[in-house]
């Protein structure tokens, strides 16, 4: 448990006063109900006094919320967003009263850029083109920072803590992908009906497979650091590797295949310390590739067609094909909204229309000839690509901003896995390391940063290297 003796007494005389004044309350409005607020408070208490466990809880939920809607167009993931608040609201109490931070956090260059993204979209809300949208996105922002940054590297204190956060994670991602296969299997697998299936759940099937990307390599990890003679629990990890190998399979989700074929190359770099070399020759690859499409606007060579671009063809070989002869309107919709991005920034290269802008502005700036039967987005989604999001919403600022910090998750993620000298931290910074590769060759394809599924998972996995990289200097010290 994880205690707050410093809080006990102001806490004790606030939930006194509570109490009395609930029960003159009740008595002046002849409701009794209204005694139940010091019962609510009472669960808050524990909660605070035992906030480890809520914490671990939440990592539980993760893979298993549920998106209700609230307030006019607003949704709330539940019960994930509901402890997120608690959990935010519980930090921001401890830190009142004990006025305590841990300054390495703030030392590290990975977080000093996640911060400094975080106030870039603070100081863009005057010039948004929808405030109302920027601030809910600054709020959300706010409350995934306290939990997955601060209170993240507060609680993870220990390699045992990275083993328990696993568990945690994968529990709940075996029930919902165990459930989802169930449903799947009396359907008898089909590809047309898997978007459905899955939705249940995870919203669609691509934070299906997504979600899985991010079990695979955690799991993998965990069971590399248990020991041989734990056979009940080698067993468990093993029978999960191969049901999320197999839901990972049959999500028929192009984008993850390719994050997982990542996931196994990057770990060879790992270990032949070759991932700095690679992430330069990818930047290279990419911006003359950009720069190749949009030099004398080529691409408008590549606009679809839009009587022969097709969902599927009856199963996953017609989707492949489908694909590969660039017929595929998940595909098309895709360079659609990419196009469009690509005029909004045009527009306001540096500022972009603020943060959480970009659904009601890119058809703006679409271009017909790149339109699908699918581009009415009745579903409100975004760029499909989390880069390009960036650029259109922040600006070229943002955009760099945001890039930078990949880069460096990668490069110094790298050097701090080869500096762990414990075997089993090296093991579980493997799968924190690989688990963010996964969510990154995902982003390319679709958005997640502002998800609970997912954009969590982006922001615990950069607090989690820096954690590891706070043991293995404070372990170098020792060694001197």
């Amino acid at each position: 448990m994880k205690s707050l003796p410093t809080l006990a007494k102001p806490l004790l005389v606030s939930f006194t006063i509570i109490i009395i004044l609930s029960g003159i309350a009740a008595i002046y409005f002849s409701n009794a109900s209204i005694l139940l607020i010091p019962v609510m408070c009472s669960i808050g208490l524990y909660c605070i006094f035992d906030y480890e466990f809520v914490y671990y809880v939440l990592i539980f939920t993760l893979p298993l919320s549920k998106e209700f809607p609230i307030i006019g167009n607003s949704n709330l993931s539940l019960p994930s967003e509901g402890l997120i608040i608690v959990l935010a609201f519980i930090y921001i109490i401890s830190f009142i009263f004990q006025r305590k931070c841990d300054l390495d956090l703030l030392k590290d260059p990975m977080i000093i850029i996640l911060l400094l993204l975080y106030f870039w979209a603070v100081f863009e809300y005057p010039f948004s083109i929808e405030k109302l949208k920027t601030i809910k996105y600054i709020i959300a922002k706010t409350l995934y920072y306290l939990v997955f940054l601060f209170l993240t590297f507060t609680i993870i204190r220990s390699k045992h803590d990275l083993q328990k956060f696993i568990y945690a994670y994968t529990a709940g991602l075996f029930i919902g992908v165990l459930y989802t296969i169930f449903l799947h299997a009396a359907d008898g697998f089909s590809f047309e009906n898997i978007n459905y299936i899955s939705s249940i759940i995870f919203v669609n099937h691509v934070f299906y497979a997504t979600v899985i990307g991010i079990g695979i390599p955690l799991t993998w990890f965990l069971l590399k650091t248990t020991p041989k003679f734990s056979v009940k629990r080698s067993f468990y990890l093993k029978f999960l590797l191969i049901l999320f190998l197999f839901a990972l399979i049959t999500s028929y989700t192009r984008g993850s295949w390719l994050a997982l074929i990542v996931c196994i190359i990057f770990y060879i770099l790992l270990n032949y310390k070759k991932v700095t070399l690679t992430i330069s020759i990818g930047v290279i690859v990419i911006t003359c590739f950009v720069g190749y499409l949009f030099n004398n606007d080529r691409y408008l060579d590549y606009a679809s067609d839009y009587t022969t671009t097709i969902f599927h063809e009856g199963d996953i070989e017609g989707h492949l094909a489908a694909t590969y002869s660039l017929k595929d309107v998940s595909g098309m919709e895709r360079i659609y909204r990419w196009v469009a991005g690509a005029n909004m920034v045009k527009e306001k290269p540096i500022m972009g229309s603020g943060p959480g802008t970009f659904y009601p502005e890119y058809k703006k700036f679409a271009i017909d000839r790149f339109r699908t039967y699918v581009s009415n987005n009745p579903e409100q989604s975004t760029t499909h690509n989390n880069f390009l999001l960036f650029l259109t919403e922040q600006g070229l600022v943002g955009f760099l901003l945001f890039t930078t910090l990949v880069i460096m998750v990668f490069i110094r993620g790298s050097k701090i896995y080869n500096e762990c000298s414990d075997p089993d931290t090296k093991h579980l910074t493997a799968g924190f390391y690989l688990a963010f590769t996964s969510i990154i060759v995902c982003m390319m394809f679709s958005d997640f940063t502002e998800s609970d599924k997912v954009g969590s998972f982006f922001l615990v996995s950069i607090t989690i290297l820096a954690k590891i990289n706070q043991w293995n200097k404070e372990n170098q010290l020792k060694s001197l």
